[in-house]
């Protein structure tokens, strides 16, 4: 590290974040400033804090996105090691925004779960004696059932999105994480 970076160090960790000149006295070198490398990721990433912001919190809830178990083992070890901070207004954005996103979610399933034909709806009369139709028939009507299975849990899944906001399993990981939110003061307040 060099030793601009020790100084900008050491006037971070004694800068008052709510002081509007607190960029100055953290890199005071502007020139400076675009000479200073950072250390390679792989060096670092150990040792460093992690800060997520409202976006970050809500990606669990976009489709084909990251899985809710990746996240929260990457945020729970960060949370162990007390290195994960959650400004208040990122949670406090989280939770404006989850019902949206939620309500996108059940949005989906219901579409997906309506958007479902019933197969072989018409009848092919000439083929009715042949013994590959009456198969056809038969696999068309387990595909009908399947499909009353998949809207029946797909509207239940919906229902219970709906009506237990806070519940869902993002929130419950989310939870665990409360003592990593940290409230930061306002710039001039």
């Amino acid at each position: 590290m060099t030793e601009d970076n020790e100084s900008a160090k050491d006037a971070g960790a004694v800068a008052d974040l709510s002081d509007p000149n607190f960029l100055r006295k953290v890199l005071p070198d502007p020139k400076g400033l675009f000479d200073q490398k950072q250390a390679p990721i792989v060096d670092i990433k150990g040792d460093c804090l992690v800060v997520l912001d409202a976006n970050i919190l809500l990606l669990p809830y976009q489709l084909n996105k990251t899985t809710l178990d990746a996240a929260a083992k990457v945020y729970t070890a960060l949370h162990a090691q007390q290195r994960l901070i959650i400004p208040a207004q990122a949670a406090r954005e989280f939770v404006i925004n989850r019902a949206s996103k939620i309500g996108d979610i059940v949005a989906y399933l219901k579409k997906e779960a309506n958007a479902l034909k019933k197969p072989l709806a018409d009848k092919i009369g000439f083929l009715e004696n042949e013994p590959e139709y009456s198969d056809l028939k038969k696999i068309s009507s387990s595909i009908e059932d399947l499909q009353k299975q998949f809207r029946k849990r797909a509207f239940a899944i919906a229902e219970l999105l709906s009506t237990e906001i806070g519940n869902d399993p993002t929130s419950k990981v989310y939870a665990g994480l409360r003592d990593a939110v940290v409230e930061y003061p306002l710039a001039g307040c």
